[in-house]
């Protein structure tokens, strides 16, 4: 009976990582930084066509999600590997530029890349396909509904027409928490069951299928 326990218990774990790891979606990315100190996206206080570069992640879950070993491609070859230790925190983001990149660049292309995430045993967990309407803007593009929309540019989101907002929200006074909450509070659904809640079910027929055969 303690190997049956043991065997769901695993399972269900299982279940657990690949459903948390659904959380975590491509959500802005800068392949082109605009020009002089506009386009200074992380801060240092210089422009670099390369190093200003950068890939947003965001956690939509409520739970942290450790990231060890995944990494991020464009069309021609892996750009960065996220080192052990790597945890998005929930509604939290992680910001990959160029400059920090585990590769020396990102090396997006302005014309049209894409952009892909891999988890630490090569499943794909997010995709983006861009093309110079969105990469080559001298801004960034993102997701709108953050963490969830379709991609557009940053500025069309941005009511006070700023170019990126690596780590933050478009809106920099808003939390992606209160924006979800915001979301739940104002629209009314009919519960369906979580995903992670299916995948129990699942893994728990199995065991009781065997127990009771």
């Amino acid at each position: 009976m303690k190997g049956k326990v043991l065997g769901l218990l695993t399972a269900v774990l299982m279940c657990w990582q690949v459903n948390a790891g659904a959380f975590i979606v491509i959500n802005e990315i800068l392949a082109d930084p605009a020009s002089g100190l506009a386009g200074d996206a992380d801060g240092n206080g210089t422009r670099s066509v390369n190093g200003d570069e950068f890939i947003e992640l965001v956690n939509n879950g409520n739970m942290p999600v450790d990231i060890t070993g995944w990494f991020l491609t464009d069309a021609s070859s892996a750009r960065h590997i996220f080192v052990s230790g790597s945890v998005i925190d929930p509604f939290g983001f992680a910001v990959v530029f160029g400059s920090s990149a585990s590769t020396g660049s990102l090396s997006l292309n302005n014309s049209g890349d894409v952009v892909s995430l891999y988890d630490k045993d090569n499943q794909l967990i997010d995709q983006v396909l861009y093309d110079s309407a969105l990469g080559n803007q001298d801004q960034s593009f993102v997701r709108w509904a953050e963490g969830e929309g379709n991609f557009i540019l940053h500025t069309t989101a941005a009511l006070d027409n700023t170019l990126f907002s690596p780590g933050t929200t478009v809106d920099e006074q808003l939390t992606l928490r209160s924006l979800k909450d915001d979301d739940v509070s104002s629209t009314t659904v009919v519960p369906e069951p979580s995903t992670s809640a299916l995948l129990l079910l699942g893994c728990g027929s199995v065991f009781f299928k065997r127990r009771f055969k």
